[in-house]
């Protein structure tokens, strides 16, 4: 992974994305993913934390998170919005590279692991990520990663029928894509439901996957959905709806994968 493309991103992110009515409604969606489970005491490792913002939410469910991020850009503000909120106690950062992981705490194993929106789609091989998730996640433990999906109906139509089907298709290639984060290069990949499966039941059990995204856009284009108020309302309901069940959650911007550990 390319700390240089997120720390060029972390000044804007909360304004382009975290702070964006799309933004704050697809997140809300992965949170909705903890109902019914006792946070309260539980000990959490989030990965690619970016800002902060799940981190934050996670401690005022009183957990006490453990979050990394490849960007120290992207920490330092996490980290200054985490102290302006009072919770300084409950969340320490750490620098992790997904695709090298190596950061060795204590003995003490976590509840929970969260990766939310895309931050293991930088990272092409899954097992070594697969490999210490199991060294360090208590047996039972439940880990929940949001990934981008290979099959975006949103952006497969979209890109489509604006002629261009470079970026219309370009989940589909197996050498992924390159995305331009702010001025920086970098290589995304696209798993297949298989194969995210495939890298991580040696050690893990699938619980459920949801869709994150099916009716509800990608966040690059809240503009035009902005512009159509009762066609956002409608999404909002069709994503309730639906978005859980085969087959339409396959055909989501993202994939929320809950496992549990063996």
């Amino acid at each position: 992974m390319k700390a240089a493309a997120f720390d060029s991103l972390a000044a804007e992110y909360d304004s382009s994305f975290t702070r964006t009515r799309l933004g704050r409604q697809l997140r809300e969606i992965v949170w909705e993913q903890f109902n019914g489970k006792i946070l309260s005491g539980k000990y959490v490792l989030e990965l690619n934390c970016g800002t902060g913002e799940d981190a934050i939410w996670l401690a005022k469910q009183r957990c006490k998170v453990v979050a990394t991020d490849i960007s120290s850009s992207m920490i330092d503000i996490a980290s200054s919005k985490v102290e302006a909120s009072g919770l300084g106690g409950m969340v320490d950062f750490h620098f992790l590279d997904l695709a090298k992981p190596s950061l060795e705490l204590n003995n003490e194993k976590f509840d929970y692991v969260l990766s939310n929106f895309g931050g293991l789609n930088c990272v092409q091989d899954l097992n070594p990520i697969s490999s210490y998730l199991a060294d360090h996640v208590k047996s039972s433990g439940q880990i929940v990663l949001v990934l981008m999906g290979k099959w975006c109906l949103w952006e497969i139509i979209w890109h489509g029928l604006h002629g261009d089907g470079e970026i219309a298709f370009r989940r589909l290639r197996k050498t992924g894509a390159t995305a331009k984060i702010g001025s920086n290069d970098l290589h995304v990949w696209y798993p297949a439901v298989r194969d995210v499966k495939c890298q991580f039941e040696r050690f893990f059990k699938i619980k459920k996957i949801t869709g994150l995204g099916v009716f509800l856009p990608p966040t690059y284009l809240e503009k035009f959905i902005e512009k159509h108020p009762s066609l956002w309302s409608l999404l909002t309901w069709l994503e309730h709806k639906f978005a859980n069940l085969f087959p339409f959650k396959y055909f989501a911007d993202h994939l929320i994968f809950e496992f549990e550990r063996l």
